[in-house]
């Protein structure tokens, strides 16, 4: 079994898996999928705006929460 890719740098147009998600609302579980619609650096930290099949459009922010893309869950 291979390694995942855990924390990829992504592109606009990415499919992506949430791993987990450090955010009190928790309206991205653990497995759910989306697509990166937007990349910016905020204070340092490389953020993606997501718009998730769940219909939350919460962001993933990098070195707090975790993801893999679509090439390692397919």
């Amino acid at each position: 079994m291979s390694r995942l890719n855990l924390n990829p740098e992504l592109s606009k147009g990415d499919r992506i898996m949430c791993i987990s998600m450090d955010d009190d609302h928790d309206s991205v579980p653990p497995g759910m999928p989306g697509t990166v619609t937007n990349v910016s650096t905020v204070f340092g930290d490389k953020q993606y705006n997501v718009n998730w099949d769940n219909g939350s459009k919460l962001a993933l922010i990098d070195g707090v929460d975790k993801w893999i893309t679509e090439e390692d869950f397919l």
